[in-house]
């Protein structure tokens, strides 16, 4: 994951956040181009800045885009693929675990990815019900 790739209000996983070594999701609040750190919050704690390396995208599954993203289960043409649908876009889920926006079969692995395609392609900021 590269600073270049992300934006603010992008969620991301912090792992081995907590003090039993399990993950935490922030979002990012600000973004240092020039020494690679992020300044993240989750609405209580604020963290100023940390590297980004300390960080990790979080993978796009069927589960986040049906709970996370509010994403409808449509019907399938094919039967292969599981299909969703948001915000008017229709997303293919593969046997795989890869997800496509189907009109441009544009592959998009990781959350942070769909967040800025609703952003930049339909001028919708995201909301997520996230953990």
């Amino acid at each position: 994951m590269k600073a270049q790739d992300l934006r603010l209000m992008n969620l991301v996983e912090y792992p081995n956040w907590n003090n039993d070594g399990s993950k935490a999701y922030f979002k990012i609040r600000d973004i240092y181009f020039e020494n690679g750190k992020i300044g993240l919050t989750n609405g209580i704690i604020q963290i100023p800045s940390t590297n980004l390396e300390y960080l990790k995208p979080i993978p796009l599954t069927e589960e986040i885009l049906a709970n996370w993203c509010g994403a409808k289960e449509v019907k399938s043409k094919s039967g292969v693929m599981k299909c969703f649908k948001l915000h008017g876009v229709k997303l293919e889920f593969s046997m795989s675990g890869n997800t496509y926006i189907s009109q441009s079969r544009k592959l998009i692995p990781y959350l942070h990815k769909l967040q800025n395609y609703f952003f930049e392609v339909k001028d919708i900021e995201l909301t997520l019900n996230h953990p």
